[in-house]
């Protein structure tokens, strides 16, 4: 239904499709903002407090109701503002053709300016706290990755001898008749030394341990703030253009034949959100790119992605039979 109705501008007619494409496509771009906020606040529940109480499945269920419910409160004047108005030209008449958009009743009224006024400020209220939220996320890592610096260590110099005098160096030094307490303080020396490898290895894992998990949190919050941006910069021009049409008058009228072509392009830019967000899934996210590669494997045919020789059996399959048969 969008893609007829941003197909056919001026000739789509159907006032019921109209108010429910719009409706559709108001409640997505809500709906979006509102799941992005609640995974800001997931993300900085994870990183900045990982010991307290966490989103647990049968909690993003509630979340993900509460989500839809209050999409609908803020989206549901969209039925009423919206519907077919007559296609303004450059001589401040009208011509024949219609477009889908704010209604003509309801055009010159205050209902629509509300109605953007409202979710211009949801949005601007929603970016800032996700800013924030992810602002606080950058800071956790910061200081995370300079705690974790590794710093270089060195071994205490260890000196045996029978005389109770420690050497300068590391070389043990040992008499050619060792006595019964140089043997036992050979032997605690070695399993001191022991030991401390023991813990310094310990050590080296977790902090690699720690280091991976905090590498692949900080990826997903980092894919989860770019898709916050791309909504923000794919939302916010529908609406400061439709609040310019709506309180400029002649604003259309005035445009050049070029600029009437951007304007109908930026006044949809809502639709690049779903556009963009597989790409940086595809560029950040591992398993998605993993994920694709098997869907494209599972469509391709497997004449096509076998490497095998046409002459083994594997690939007689796909081959065509030849005449002498």
């Amino acid at each position: 239904m969008e893609l007829f109705r941003v197909s056919t501008p001026h000739i789509f007619q159907s006032h019921e499709a109209c108010k429910l494409s719009l409706l559709i496509a108001t409640a997505i771009a809500v709906d979006s903002g509102f799941i992005i906020f609640a995974i800001s606040i997931d993300r900085y529940r994870r990183m900045c407090h990982p010991f307290n109480t966490q989103l647990t499945p049968k909690m993003a269920k509630t979340v993900s109701a509460a989500i839809i419910v209050t999409s609908l409160i803020f989206v549901w004047p969209s039925w009423i503002i919206y519907g077919m108005r007559r296609t303004p030209t450059q001589d401040n008449e009208t011509s024949g053709g219609c477009e889908c958009g704010i209604d003509q009743v309801m055009f010159n009224t205050i209902y629509p300016r509300l109605f953007y006024y409202i979710l211009l400020t949801l949005s601007v209220v929603l970016f800032s706290i996700i800013f924030l939220l992810y602002f606080l996320i950058a800071i956790k890592v910061w200081r995370h990755k300079n705690k974790r610096r590794p710093t270089p260590t060195s071994l205490p110099p260890v000196g045996l001898s029978t005389d109770g005098k420690g050497t300068s160096n590391s070389v043990l030094k040992i008499p050619y008749l060792p006595t019964l307490e140089s043997e036992v303080s050979v032997d605690s020396s070695r399993t001191r030394l022991k030991l401390d490898r023991s813990k310094r290895t310990r050590k080296q894992q977790q902090e690699k341990s720690s280091k991976g998990s905090l590498v692949r949190v900080s990826r997903t919050s980092s894919i989860m703030a770019l898709i916050a941006v791309t909504w923000v910069l794919s939302y916010m021009p529908h609406v400061i253009l439709v609040m310019l049409e709506i309180h400029i008058k002649e604003f259309r009228q005035e445009l050049s034949p070029t600029g009437d072509v951007l304007f109908q392009l930026a006044v949809r830019s809502y639709l690049l959100n779903n556009a963009v967000n597989p790409i940086i899934y595809g560029v950040f996210n591992i398993r998605f790119r993993r994920e694709i590669g098997r869907l494209i494997g599972f469509l391709v045919p497997p004449c096509a992605r076998s490497s095998t020789p046409v002459t083994q059996p594997s690939s007689q399959m796909c081959s065509q039979p030849s005449m002498d048969e």
